[in-house]
């Protein structure tokens, strides 16, 4: 997902979102890395360090 920007990945969970709801298949309205893979306080440590709080970033850095 590193190479894709916001709004493209936006899009494709989207696009994810549809096709498995065409498929019957039970999927989170609320999707989103950080919900999914974050860690609240390892996130918090990211941004003390510098990191920015847009979900691009934090999505980027759970990926790493």
């Amino acid at each position: 997902m590193g190479p894709f920007t916001g709004n493209y990945r936006e899009e494709l969970i989207k696009d994810w979102q549809v096709e498995c709801e065409k498929r019957k298949l039970e999927i989170s309205p609320t999707y989103s890395l950080v919900s999914t893979l974050g860690n609240q306080i390892q996130m918090r440590d990211w941004q003390l360090k510098d990191l920015p709080s847009d979900s691009v970033s934090l999505d980027n850095a759970i990926l790493a």
